[in-house]
């Protein structure tokens, strides 16, 4: 009786938890699908003074902009865009102390190019941390002004950066391998719910499946409840990210449990 209770239970704990993951990836998706990340298309390393470019994708911002392979980051400010202007925000000019660079496509069809403002109010970039909350509050197609240092020579005039939508197709991969692992996990526990260590494998099936289906979009706010929701793939993220790995050690040393018998020390 006891055991049929506890069984009972515990599946449906599972089924509780199983079906909140689920229902808060799908929320996550649809979220993230609303929400776009701004990204300058540079891989930063963080170092003495500032970040470090380590690679400039082509055809990215950063590349349009004029930075270059291990120039130094040392501040960033930002002019945010109104979500209108960000529809028609095309041109990547980079912009000079006397002159604008040649007339580009988007400034022919009327489009003026920026101009920078008298005083620029660096925001120091120690870490990666604040360069992406500078991003994030330029927002995509916004105006970034980067400080950056060059052979050890700083630049009379910032470079400005344009940001646009980060690539989410990692991602997109990712929730497959997660979901994948949910699959696997329900098939291990449903085909074989009595068997040694299946609720063990399960669990860290689901584990896997909020690793890697559950990605936080970056909009973390207390204001609304998308805020709260990021907050809550973020902290799930966290969660998962610290139990998988012990999960997954814990049942590799645990099953089968026929060669643990002989020792006098279970633990």
């Amino acid at each position: 009786m006891e055991t049929s209770l506890f069984n009972r239970l515990q599946a449906t704990l599972l089924g509780v938890a199983t079906l909140s993951l689920f229902v808060l990836a799908v929320l996550n998706l649809r979220q993230e699908s609303h929400f776009q990340q701004p990204d300058d298309g540079v891989w930063w390393r963080e170092a003495a003074g500032g970040l470090v470019a380590e690679k400039v994708l082509p055809d990215m911002p950063g590349q349009r902009a004029g930075i270059q392979a291990h120039d130094l980051l040392t501040g960033v400010e930002v002019l945010p865009v109104s979500p209108g202007q960000r529809a028609g925000v095309q041109t990547h000019d980079i912009l000079t102390e006397d002159k604008v660079q040649p007339e580009t496509p988007g400034q022919r069809e009327g489009i003026q190019a920026p101009v920078l403002p008298s005083e620029v109010n660096y925001t120091p970039t120690a870490q990666l941390a604040d360069l992406e909350r500078a991003l994030y509050r330029t927002g995509v197609y916004g105006e970034a002004y980067y400080a950056i240092t060059r052979d050890g020579i700083p630049l009379d005039t910032p470079v400005v950066v344009y940001p646009e939508p980060s690539d989410r197709g990692l991602a997109q991969g990712l929730r497959v391998i997660g979901l994948i692992y949910l699959i696997i996990g329900f098939y291990v526990l449903f085909r074989r719910w009595g068997a040694p260590r299946a609720t063990h494998f399960y669990l860290f099936c689901l584990v896997s499946f909020a690793l890697y289906a559950l990605k936080y979009t970056g909009a973390l706010s207390n204001d609304n409840w998308q805020g709260h929701l990021d907050w809550t793939v973020f902290w799930c993220n966290v969660l998962a990210e610290a139990l998988q790995p012990a999960l997954f050690l814990h049942f590799a040393l645990s099953f089968p449990e026929e060669r643990l018998k002989k020792l006098r020390r279970r633990w």
